[in-house]
């Protein structure tokens, strides 16, 4: 307990002081404030700063207004303990209003021992941006090398920030990487990032000098040195928040890039995973050919919409030499024009009606180019009973060409994969419409089952606390047929895109769905603080779901050509389809297609995954292919990826992460991966060693946890 002196508005204590001002902890063996300006100082101090959660040990410590600090010979840490894991001990230093600090001639110290000298440093504040810079990721690479890749974090302003990569590889040279982050308003946010390197080595022949395969197995050259890859996407607005602006960009130097460039702060997987989480928009794999940027302009209506767009696709088999820029076929859009009329009804009568325009321009090296417009009305009549619900509806489609430019090129294969004939009639105007029409019917039959027990009672020591109360089960049978004509002499009309060949369709779809909801309730907490109050709150989830499917093509069903060849077979496969999520933690998907003509399955894709807190998560997943060959699909190769792995706690500490994954049909080995970390309450490290087919890597991540 300390002694204390009062003077007017000075009050000093010496001895054991202990006070806590404004959340912050300080401990000395002397000290004197002025409690009009809260400022003051301390002798043999000790301070815990509780904004950034650090902690400070000084002979000297000056206290000014607010939670600042200036300090001489000091020892600073987020580790507690008297020997701390990580520190730094500076001469001098001292922390802002923020909780940034900043510290002059320190070393930083591993266990109190020093390993570092840092004329200068400056740490962030808890949860305020601050520049300088970020943990560099080392590793080493049968490919590139030994890897430094040390970022460093640029705050521009409170709406935009920069991070500049510097990644160095012995075996490649110097990488330069650039992203920038914007968030002007809640209706503006953007993404760029940029990478550029000079390569030392290059493919310009089968085999390089030093007899490494080609990247990706696919013969393309690759004789480039200089090489780069712009990505970015944009939301935002035009004018206001009504006309919505989307932009992305995908353009790579080469075909290789993106299949060697895909770990790390810049690499392929780091960059998709980031925009799927900010924009919800992914971006093509990586193995890839084409890459498209397009920019996307739109705004709603009360009954209609409009969108503009503009998109150019790259094509990476005419780039670098592999093909002649002249013979390139790929078609870009300048511009897109769409107009939408929402599905509403016809006033006076029961009937709704939905309409699309289409308008495009297509342009390219090789081939046909013009203008194209698609009118697309359409009708419907809802029909509803107590016991089903029936939906036919009838399209009309009106295809109008105008080309500007005539040059057949042999047949092409559009999106869908349809080997197509292009405008063999070099007429400039064409013409051509057609009808679609659909069918759909569909019921639901439930019944709920009400699970006896103990009703839970909203109290204190039930907080937490869920039970089931009900069980749904739901039955939904569903039958969709489709019919547009079959077309004959498609050739003669340019070959732009999937809407210009338009296959027949004549089919039934029929599948049944089982459906389990589970009815929960929970005790929760109501309010905050001293007025939270033990409350029940209900929730439902789909524990089980169930869905058989498959559908008879008629047009296949009265096929009379390549009978010699390939049987009839109009019946598809059987899809059944689960998805099971029964408790906490644990989740199954699956698909499975079984063929009635060849008596077996002909694909998989299964994913099952378990989580447990404080012990880890597991997974285990396969996707399967059959080899086909039928009239209406072709599948040229077997396909079987097993692919398993998951995190375990050895320790509280110790975290192991593998990952594996095989293609069982090829007997190759297409990664495998081991992580270890280390996780402490003030730092973490991570080593992992990584074999692919292409590589055989191994990384080192080193992290102060508050920073």
């Amino acid at each position: 307990k300390a002694d204390a002196n009062t003077i007017g508005d000075i009050i000093v204590l010496r001895g054991n002081v202990d006070v806590l001002w404004n959340g912050d902890f300080l401990q000395a063996e002397e000290a004197e404030f002025d409690l009009r300006t809260a400022t003051g100082w301390l002798k043999q101090g000790k301070i815990f700063v509780a904004a950034p959660h650090l902690y400070f040990q000084s002979d000297y410590i000056r206290k000014y207004a607010g939670q600042s600090y200036h300090f001489k010979n000091a020892k600073v840490t987020a580790c507690a303990g008297k020997v701390p894991d990580w520190s730094f001990s500076a001469e001098e230093g001292d922390i802002t209003l923020d909780g940034s600090t900043r510290l002059w001639h320190s070393t930083f110290n591993v266990r109190d021992v020093p390993v570092a000298y840092l004329p200068y440093a400056q740490l962030p504040a808890g949860g305020k941006r601050k520049s300088g810079f970020l943990m560099p990721q080392i590793g080493s690479s049968s490919r590139f090398g030994f890897r430094v890749n040390l970022p460093y974090y640029w705050v521009v302003n409170e709406e935009v920030d920069m991070t500049f990569y510097q990644h160095v590889m012995s075996k490649r040279g110097y990488m330069q990487g650039l992203e920038l982050r914007l968030a002007t308003d809640t209706d503006t946010k953007g993404l760029f990032h940029f990478d550029w390197l000079n390569d030392s080595k290059t493919y310009r022949s089968a085999k390089d000098e030093e007899g490494d395969d080609l990247v990706g197995g696919d013969d393309m050259l690759r004789p480039n040195a200089n090489r780069w890859w712009w990505r970015s996407k944009y939301n935002g607005y035009l004018g206001t928040p009504s006309w919505r602006v989307m932009a992305d960009v995908d353009a790579v130097s080469d075909q290789d890039y993106l299949r060697e460039f895909k770990g790390g702060y810049s690499g392929y997987r780091a960059s998709r995973d980031e925009f799927v989480k900010e924009f919800g928009r992914d971006i093509a794999p990586a193995d890839d050919l084409e890459r498209t940027s397009t920019a996307l302009l739109t705004r709603d209506f009360d009954a209609y919409s409009v969108a503009g767009k503009i998109a150019y696709t790259q094509n990476l088999q005419y780039a670098n030499g592999n093909g002649k820029a002249s013979d390139n076929p790929t078609v870009q859009r300048f511009p897109e024009i769409d107009a939408f009329k929402f599905k509403d009804e016809i006033p006076g009568t029961p009937v709704e009606l939905e309409a699309a325009a289409k308008y495009d321009y297509f342009s390219r090296e090789a081939g046909t180019t013009g203008h194209r417009l698609k009118l697309n009305p359409s009708l419907s009549l809802p029909l509803s009973s107590d016991w089903i619900s029936v939906i036919p509806s009838a399209g009309f489609n009106q295809l109008l060409y105008m080309g500007t430019d005539h040059e057949g090129i042999g047949n092409q294969t559009l999106n869908n994969g349809v080997v197509a004939g292009n405008a063999t009639d070099d007429s400039g105007f064409q013409s051509r419409s057609w009808l679609d029409t659909d069918i759909t019917a569909f019921s639901e039959f439930y019944r709920v089952f009400q699970l006896d027990g103990e009703a839970l009672e909203a109290t204190a020591e039930n907080v937490g606390e869920s039970r089931w109360t009900a069980v749904k089960h739901s039955i939904i049978p569903r039958l969709d047929y489709q019919y547009s004509p079959n077309f004959t002499g498609q050739d003669k009309y340019p070959a732009y895109d999937e809407l210009d060949r338009p296959l027949g369709v004549n089919r039934l779809t029929y599948s049944l769905t089982n459906v389990l909801d589970r009815k929960a309730r929970t005790v929760t907490l109501s309010g905050k603080g001293q007025d939270a109050q033990p409350t029940l709150s209900e929730n439902y989830l789909d524990i089980f779901r169930l869905r058989l499917e498959q559908s008879y093509d008629y047009n296949e069903g009265t096929r009379k050509v390549s009978l010699d060849k390939y049987r009839r077979r109009p019946f598809s496969d059987l899809m059944a389809e689960i998805i099971l999520q029964p408790m906490g933690g644990v989740t199954l998907t699956s698909k499975t297609f079984y063929s009635p003509y060849l008596g077996a399955i002909t694909e998989h894709e299964h994913m099952l995954r378990y989580a447990y807190e404080g012990v880890g998560s597991a997974f285990v997943g396969y996707d399967y292919q059959e080899e086909i060959d039928e009239y209406t699909r072709r599948r040229e190769e077997p396909m079987g990826i097993l692919h398993l792995g998951g995190d375990l706690y050895i320790t509280n500490n110790l975290l192991l992460g593998l990952e594996f994954r095989h293609d069982l049909w090829r007997g190759d080995s297409l990664e495998k991966t081991i992580r270890l970390t280390w996780l402490n309450d003030c730092w973490d490290i991570g080593l992992e060693y990584s074999i692919t087919p292409t590589d055989t890597s191994f990384g080192f991540t080193f992290n102060l946890m508050q920073f």
